[in-house]
């Protein structure tokens, strides 16, 4: 059985893991958000949608080091596409960086924006909403959410007197 998440109830049911997310969480932990991070053997990057990019165009493109949002999406787009099948493995040590360079800021949003009204943590989804509120699940990045549910599960684990 599948569960359909609507923009209106974000806060309430799950966390949309978008730049326009409605929860800063969400919002933050977005591919678009420029927050800079090392990625140990491959360097720095302003946003996860730089580091996306540049691996997905066969680590070639220094250019998209800096980028972020959808100038980040929008530049790497117009760069040919190289697989690697270690490509979902990759892009969780990225979102892993990204957090563990920015591990007060993500920490004090895991405790601030993880639940709901009633006590209960909220599931990390994704999904992009479109005109006329149209929500479009996007496909083969299950990496994206896996990862900050992993991180999160890890932070609760490690602060158990933190959880509601």
């Amino acid at each position: 059985m599948s569960v359909t998440y609507t923009p209106e109830q974000e806060g309430e049911t799950h966390i949309n893991v978008y730049s326009r997310s409605e929860t800063l969480l969400g919002r933050t932990t977005s591919n678009f958000e420029r927050m800079h991070f090392l990625v140990p053997g491959m360097g720095s990057f302003a946003s996860m949608e730089a580091f996306y990019y540049y691996v997905s165009t066969g680590e070639r493109y220094d250019q998209l080091r800096r980028l972020s949002g959808l100038i980040a999406k929008r530049e790497g787009q117009k760069l040919s596409a190289v697989k690697r099948d270690d490509f979902d493995d990759v892009m969780r040590l990225g979102v892993r960086s990204k957090y563990n360079e920015n591990k007060h800021t993500f920490d004090e949003l895991f405790i601030t924006d993880s639940f709901n009204d009633h006590g209960d943590i909220l599931p990390f989804v994704h999904y992009y909403v479109v005109g006329g509120g149209r929500v479009i699940v996007p496909q083969g990045n299950a990496w994206l959410t896996e990862e900050w549910t992993a991180i999160r599960s890890e932070f609760f684990a490690a602060n158990p007197e933190l959880l509601m």
